[in-house]
């Protein structure tokens, strides 16, 4: 669809834990941490060259494999991840994970690198950010603050020729890593909840914070080019006979694997340690910008009354309208 190769994501029902990642960094890349440590305030593309040597070093293992026959996958996820490009994998996951981290944060800076961006810087922050903290947590190396990363990014220059569908592509793979590392997060939050552990408790909500609004960063960026260029380059991809009829965007399985995440946990999350009352709340704001990106980038390329492409076309109501009833919903999730 977009010239790369097929993107290769566990089931978010299987992610590692960092414990299992770490021990497999420790055995098999001892200078990774390091080498990803240095990343954190490099420019984009020294960045860019430190995560393609990573990658080789940590290559997709032997014995990866396509799931097959899988029970937890409805129709509407097999459509997205087809017409993406995703492939739902399994073998030794702890490599499997930190390869698809990787993998995402390269194309992410290889795309800035290539076309430039629009991006306000703050939005460039919080996705280096997001990268850095989710790949800090899983190797462990200490991550500064979102401020001190490097901004804005690679400027696109008027005239300068780009990707549209290339970058539409790599947005929304970009999306389900940071989705696949807010799974994580919200797991250890809710173990750490369950078991009084305040500090840990703690850094498992700030990781959720930093994700989420990278998460938000990655919709705007997967949309960061113009409407014409939707219309004529990722519009067709979308539609019969590329894509299957009734494509849905909100059908993302990551992402409703979250969403079943939180609404188990909301009452562990309504009755956390006073002292973690202003994360949580940073948590639920955060939640709350990454449907209004998605929402940005729906009324930018199809108008705030038309459904998008990515609904059934039996629906009554906006993209937006939908998307709208979706935020109210799903906040409720985390006690306000």
């Amino acid at each position: 669809m977009s010239g790369d190769p097929a993107f290769p994501l566990l089931r978010p029902e299987r992610l590692p834990g960092r414990a299992k990642v770490q021990a497999y960094v420790s055995g098999s890349a001892p200078d990774l941490p390091a080498e990803l440590a240095a990343t954190v305030r490099a420019d984009a593309a020294a960045a860019l060259e430190t995560l393609r040597a990573a990658l080789i070093t940590v290559p997709l293992p032997a014995g990866t494999a396509p799931v097959r026959d899988d029970p937890g996958e409805s129709g509407g996820n097999r459509d997205n991840d087809q017409s993406f490009d995703i492939v739902r994998v399994d073998g030794e996951r702890a490599a499997i994970l930190l390869h698809s981290t990787l993998n995402g944060a390269e194309l992410l800076l290889d795309d800035a690198v290539r076309s430039g961006t629009d991006l306000a810087a703050e939005h460039w922050r919080a996705l280096r950010h997001g990268f850095a903290a989710m790949l800090g947590h899983l190797v462990g190396f200490p991550v500064p603050s979102p401020e001190a990363d490097p901004g804005p990014g690679p400027r696109h220059a008027d005239g300068l020729p780009r990707d549209a569908l290339r970058r539409w592509v790599r947005g929304h793979r970009i999306f389900m890593v940071l989705i696949q590392g807010l799974v994580i997060a919200v797991d250890e939050l809710t173990d750490a909840v369950d078991r009084a552990e305040t500090d840990r408790a703690a850094e498992s909500l700030d990781l959720a914070v930093s994700l989420m609004r990278a998460s938000e960063a990655a919709l705007r960026f997967a949309g960061d080019f113009t409407p014409e260029e939707y219309e004529d380059l990722v519009r067709p991809t979308l539609m019969p006979p590329a894509a299957p009829p009734g494509l849905s965007g909100l059908h993302w399985r990551d992402h409703e694997y979250l969403v079943k995440r939180l609404a188990e946990a909301r009452q562990l999350l309504a009755a956390v340690d006073p002292s973690l009352v202003t994360l949580r709340a940073r948590f639920r704001e955060a939640y709350a910008a990454a449907y209004d990106a998605h929402r940005f980038v729906c009324a930018r390329f199809v108008g705030d009354d038309v459904g998008s492409l990515l609904m059934t076309p039996k629906s009554k109501q906006s993209a937006v309208g939908v998307l709208t009833q979706y935020k109210r919903v799903r906040l409720q999730h985390i006690p306000d």
